[in-house]
């Protein structure tokens, strides 16, 4: 779902400012923020009085320090999580920030009665409201309601905020350490390093860069038809859904929001968005803060979901609003700063029943059940009644939290550098599956919560050689890159200029090709800047043909024009095509025989056309496939690429509309890169109904070099016909050529055959 789809409206922000805010707020609230300044004295004080005093005391130095100094150790932890976010934090995520603290606050109450959750996970950040230490972003929503500091489920603050001057006055105080037992042994874990993250990310940005503008629904949601590609360039959402250890599920989404959450895309005026600047700028830093940076982003991260259960409060949709996801994701991430041992490893279980034990009282991803005290019950019998309670809540997380933070931990946080997995070799513990943190996980989310700062900026790219020499480029214009040694800077450069092939190990492959060559210049890069940063860190001088044919690709873009958005009028011939430009019927460049490509200005067409094809939109359907190979293209339907996908794996038959496929086509086809699902997608996607047949198909895998014939054929004395392979069989069955031959069908994989035909 869109991350931006099915907010509540949000008016006109106050700003971010006790000035600003304290006007709203209730008497009673203000003269409790008053005492912290000037004492009992604030009770005899008007609310205009107590507005002046606060507002004062924020001016004077000495004031502000004195007031920090009387606050007990929760509320300067509270203000430390606040600053870590800078001087306004998410409500969701410091609310469960503030209870995974572990320390001890003053729960001064106040849950409304009709509130089905009673607003219990805010009963933390409440105890800071209380006294005005920190304050609500109000929204002006015109009800003239006075502000009683108070959140509960239905709260319209998207921020909590404290001044800059309270802040600079605390430190990040980390987590009270949780109660775990390290595991002493470990199976071989899995992990991903920096650099994997990286190349994974900067894979990701340039796909979209070459792609073009990036489509939006009138809800704001990706159209299917846009994730699907997108997931087909990339190439990897299967391969990380499957991981047996460490699945991610739906990869493509995750990663596409993930880089929403960066601030990667900006709106565009026709309603899509585009990449931003910083895509560019943000692969330049150390991996440290590019790391810091991915947390903060995957904690804010919507869109998206680890783990979904019938027993949530609401979905994604709703953004930051109400949205318990964000608290748990931010409730984990400073679990994973309150571990006892920094390197030990620990079971996923254990680690969820002590985020129960400090959460689990007051935070529910859905219902959370109340127990409530009975008439006339002793002491013993509410006693049991609590256990009760808190057995039934353990029940609950156990079906609901429990999977989400075993999701989490398996799925987004390995692929992003920050956790290691392993399997148990232990049978008693339950669960089976260990983590610990990685190097780059300890950084960001351990040593940043006891002063071990890291810088936030990121700066522009130099040159793609930071590091030195990290490739190999080959004649045959495959260039290896040698990861341990590769900087950001440098993946990124060879993600624009080359296409990656698949890889394992501690190399990345890439290929050089004229497109990706084109798209780069096309992108404002230079021949010669392409040139020497290629030379530059390569380990050996670029080949001599590689060098040339690179310059030769450059010479021939130079003559070329390429129009990445634009409208084109297809004519019956030229005399026509040259009578609507005359005419002024149509306005626009002519290109070729029968085309004209629309100027960019109001009513370039005055002509109806006869049909219009988006080239945005699945393909179009235009190709009668018969059995024997027979391909033609239906003139009414076709557009302008499907002859050049058709001539790619087909050969040319009595004119322009007929194609045959044949095993030398095929052959041809599989040499220039295609494979046989390749062919088969692309026959299956543009044939009109009925699909393509069934036995056509076997034989492209079969002329492809798949195996896909039968191994064993054995036909009886009596002209029995056994195929051993299913699909084949199925095939022949379904196949109108192959009917006249079968006498009839004895099993599913079993037919009898005329004498003469076998």
């Amino acid at each position: 779902m869109s991350p931006w789809y099915n907010q509540p409206a949000t008016p006109r922000a106050v700003p971010l400012s006790y000035a600003a805010h304290l006007p709203v707020v209730s008497a009673a609230a203000l003269k409790r923020i008053a005492r912290l300044w000037v004492g009992t004295a604030a009770s005899k004080l008007g609310k205009d009085a107590c507005i002046k005093a606060i507002c004062k005391g924020l001016e004077q130095p000495a004031a502000v320090h004195a007031m920090v100094q009387q606050l007990s150790d929760f509320e300067r932890a509270g203000l430390g999580l606040v600053s870590r976010y800078g001087t306004s934090a998410p409500t969701e995520a410091l609310a469960t920030e503030l209870l995974m603290l572990g320390m001890p606050f003053k729960d001064h109450g106040g849950s409304v009665p009709w509130s089905m959750r009673h607003g219990t996970d805010y009963r933390a950040l409440n105890s800071l409201l209380y006294q005005g230490i920190v304050l609500p972003q109000h929204q002006h929503q015109g009800y003239g309601y006075p502000n009683e500091l108070h959140i509960d489920d239905y709260h319209y603050s998207p921020k909590i905020f404290a001044e800059s001057c309270v802040l600079a006055e605390v430190q990040t105080v980390p987590p009270e350490p949780l109660p775990l037992t390290p595991v002493a042994e470990a199976e071989p874990g899995i992990a991903r390093q920096p650099v994997e993250v990286v190349l994974r990310l900067i894979g990701l940005v340039e796909t979209l860069r070459k792609s073009g503008p990036i489509p939006l629904t009138t809800k704001g949601r990706l159209p299917k038809p846009f994730l699907t590609k997108l997931g087909k360039l990339l190439g990897w959402e299967t391969a990380l859904a499957q991981e047996p250890l460490a699945p991610l599920q739906d990869a493509t989404r995750f990663f596409f929001w993930l880089l929403s959450a960066l601030e990667f895309y900006q709106f565009r005026t026709d309603g899509g968005m585009e990449l931003t600047a910083a895509a560019s700028t943000f692969f330049g830093a150390p991996y440290e803060t590019q790391a810091l940076r991915w947390v903060h982003a995957y904690r804010l991260l919507t869109g998206w979901e680890e783990y979904r259960t019938g027993m949530v409060w609401n979905d994604d949709s709703y953004g930051w609003y109400g949205n318990k996801t964000l608290g748990l994701r931010a409730a984990l991430l400073l679990a994973l700063g309150a571990l006892p041992e920094v390197d030990a490893w620990y079971n996923v279980t254990e680690l969820s029943g002590a985020m129960f034990d400090r959460l689990g009282e007051y935070f529910p991803l859905g219902y959370l059940p109340q127990v409530y005290p009975v008439y006339r019950t002793s002491a013993a019998q509410e006693v049991q009644r609590q256990q009760e309670w808190r057995q039934q809540l353990q029940k609950n997380w156990e079906r609901s939290e429990q999977p989400w933070i075993s999701s989490a931990l398996t799925g987004p946080l390995v692929h992003l550098g920050l956790v290691e997995l392993a399997a148990s070799p232990s049978s008693k513990r339950p669960g089976g599956i260990l983590f610990r943190l990685t190097a780059l996980g300890r950084a960001v989310l351990y040593d940043t919560l006891r002063g071990h700062r890291i810088s936030r900026e990121t700066t522009a790219p130099g040159p793609a050689q930071a590091d030195g020499q990290c490739w190999i480029v080959q004649p045959n214009f495959d260039v290896v890159v040698y990861l341990d040694r590769a900087a950001a800077t440098q993946l990124a450069f060879m993600e624009r200029i080359a296409e990656r092939k698949p890889a394992s190990g501690a190399t990345a492959l890439y290929h050089l090709t004229r497109d990706t060559v084109y798209a780069a210049l096309e992108s404002g890069m230079t021949i010669a800047v392409l040139q020497d940063t290629l030379g530059q860190a390569s380990a050996y001088p670029v080949p001599a043909n590689v060098r040339q044919m690179l310059n030769e690709w450059a010479a021939r873009r130079e003559r070329l024009t390429v129009y990445r958005t634009a409208a084109v009028v297809e004519y019956p011939d030229q005399a026509s095509r040259d009578a609507a430009l005359t005419s002024g019927t149509c306005v626009g460049q002519a290109i070729g025989e029968r085309f004209v490509v629309l100027a960019a200005q109001p009513r370039a067409l005055r002509a109806v056309p006869a049909r219009s094809v988006d080239y945005l939109a699945p393909p179009v359907r235009c190709l009668q496939v018969a059995e024997d190979g027979t391909v033609q293209i239906h003139a009414g339907h076709a557009d302008l690429l499907i002859r050049g996908e058709v001539a790619a794996w087909a050969d040319p038959g009595a004119d322009d509309r007929h194609w045959h496929l044949t095993r030398a086509s095929v052959e041809r086809a599989v040499k220039a890169g295609w494979s046989a699902e390749g062919i088969i997608d692309s026959l299956t996607q543009r044939a009109l109904r009925p699909a393509a047949p069934a036995l056509l198909l076997v034989a492209i895998r079969a002329w492809a070099g798949e195996r896909t014939l039968p191994r064993h054929v054995a036909v009886a004395a009596d002209v029995l016909l056994q195929i051993a392979d299913t699909n084949v069989a199925q095939a022949i069955a379904s196949s109108t050529m192959l009917r006249p031959y079968l006498r009839g069908r004895l099993g599913p994989q079993t037919f009898l055959v005329h004498r003469e035909a076998a």
